[in-house]
């Protein structure tokens, strides 16, 4: 039987539409629409990443050009202005549920990458800058405007757990707040989020960090901890005791009443020192140095989505165009990462991505196109196409 429905077909499997359609209605997104549906406009955006078209001009002429493959998604084109409208007014909390909706999904399907008895999840922000004289909505400092993201990455997927998008001026501890901290797991930041009644919270949660310590950091030392030979580059390890910060009053209870851990490291590749706190008391100290070594991956992951995203150059100047570009590329993200796990893709997410920039409207399953055995588990009845739909 001859495989009718495009590449791009195939992926929009994995967005069931009656669910994309609950979350436009609970923001009246359809509300007084007639000839581009959220549907539409969504479909629109989600083509416009995974191609890397940079302006609305891009996608109209990319769809127009396309014309052909459309048919069966009931669209015929787009009128500039009215796409421009759509994605200025229609909510872009739409498809920040979306995203979440498919964030649960995707983790329920992820294979561990990453072996340690405690999750190990990342945490920080990082800045889009944008022009303030078109993006006056998006202070930050005196002439310059730019917007921030913040992130919980987990490692054993390598996906997000928890994103905001926020203004740029919003300090990270304030978001970090919002955070669900689960038990046994361990969050990794930097010294911008050393918040000594926050970190307590975590604590009394069950849960671990380890942090950076901050330079100009006050403590009483109490105890030490036995450093073996085979520990390279462990200086000192210590339990220490942080001092009532911001409280003159003797009888205050100290933002972080119980001892925390510092242990002091040396970079054996670099010569640098490093200080980590932390609340894990049965951990070698160098373990503790190669937990805060894994932060490293929330840096390379925001580095993959400005590069590989169309997250800093947009095609509105409105807050709500910005976000709702910023939502959809997540998306994008999600389901060509799900792609790429589910059928064990040998080369980089990158590469696959690239595979589907050029064959996004051709018409051949995704097994044909990457070139690999069939798995017989995943094999659709009556078609030679791989299953990707959440079930």
């Amino acid at each position: 039987m001859k495989y009718q429905n495009s590449v791009f077909s195939q992926i929009l499997e994995l967005i069931p539409k009656h669910e994309f359609q609950k979350m436009v209605n609970k923001y009246n997104g359809d509300k007084g629409t007639h000839k581009l549906k959220c549907w539409d406009q969504f479909l629109a955006l989600f083509m416009g990443q995974i191609r890397q078209l940079s302006s609305i001009r891009d996608i109209q002429t990319s769809l127009d050009v396309n014309n052909s493959h459309w048919y069966h998604l009931n669209i015929n084109g787009i009128k500039r202005s009215t796409f421009s409208d759509a994605n200025n007014k229609r909510d872009y909390r739409i498809y920040e549920d979306v995203f979440n909706y498919l964030l649960q999904k995707c983790k329920t399907y992820s294979r561990s990458t990453f072996e340690f008895n405690n999750p190990i999840r990342s945490i920080d922000a990082t800045i889009i800058d944008l022009c303030y004289g078109l993006y006056s909505w998006a202070k930050y400092k005196a002439r310059k405007g730019a917007i921030k993201m913040h992130l919980e990455l987990e490692h054993n997927s390598y996906l997000p757990e928890f994103i905001r998008i926020t203004d740029g001026n919003v300090h990270e501890i304030n978001v970090a707040r919002q955070i669900n901290i689960l038990p046994d797991s361990i969050y990794v930041m930097d010294r911008g989020y050393i918040d000594y009644k926050w970190l307590y919270s975590i604590h009394l949660k069950g849960a671990f960090f380890v942090t950076r310590a901050k330079s100009d950091m006050n403590y009483k030392t109490i105890g030490q901890h036995d450093i073996s030979d085979s520990e390279d580059g462990v200086i000192s390890d210590k339990d220490i005791q942080t001092p009532w910060r911001y409280s003159k009053q003797p009888s205050h209870k100290p933002k972080y009443p119980e001892p925390l851990r510092l242990v002091t490291y040396e970079d054996p590749e670099t010569g640098k020192i490093y200080k980590f706190l932390t609340n894990i008391e049965n951990m070698k100290a160098s373990t503790i140095a190669l937990i805060y070594k894994q932060r490293w991956q929330i840096e390379l992951f925001f580095k993959w989505i400005k590069q590989h995203l169309k997250i800093k150059s947009f095609i509105g100047t409105s807050k709500n165009a910005v976000l709702t570009q910023i939502w959809v590329a997540m998306i994008a993200y999600l389901t060509t990462w799900y792609i790429w796990h589910q059928t064990k893709f040998s080369n980089s997410l990158l590469s696959f991505i690239r595979i589907l920039n050029e064959a996004l409207f051709f018409r051949v399953t995704l097994i044909d196109l990457l070139g690999m055995s069939r798995p017989k588990t995943n094999i659709g009845k009556g078609y030679e196409q791989l299953s990707l739909g959440f079930t």
